[in-house]
């Protein structure tokens, strides 16, 4: 009797370890999966405030000025602006 609840507690104990290396290698592997996801994450944000200023820089009302003017385009005067209204369907003026 004695033998058989020596073995049991001896195998419950392995399997215990067992359980309880596996959890600790699943940890130190999930850890370097949010570290590495963590470090994907900042560059992904330091790429969209690069991508972000640079939107900033092309969209800017000077710069857009300023390549209307090397194009040769010239602001619209308001005698060569041609205004069209369209009437709701049903309505005819």
């Amino acid at each position: 009797m004695k033998k058989t609840k020596f073995w049991t507690l001896l195998i419950v104990s392995g399997l215990f370890l067992i359980g309880l290396a596996w959890q600790a290698s699943r940890f130190a592997d999930l850890s370097a999966r949010a570290r590495s996801l963590e470090k994907a994450q900042e560059a992904w944000i330091v790429e969209n405030r690069k991508v972000d200023a640079q939107i900033a820089q092309l969209s800017s009302r000077v710069r857009t000025q300023s390549m209307a003017r090397r194009l040769g385009l010239a602001e619209a005067k308001p005698e060569d602006v041609t205004k069209v209204q369209i009437a709701p369907k049903g309505r005819s003026e």
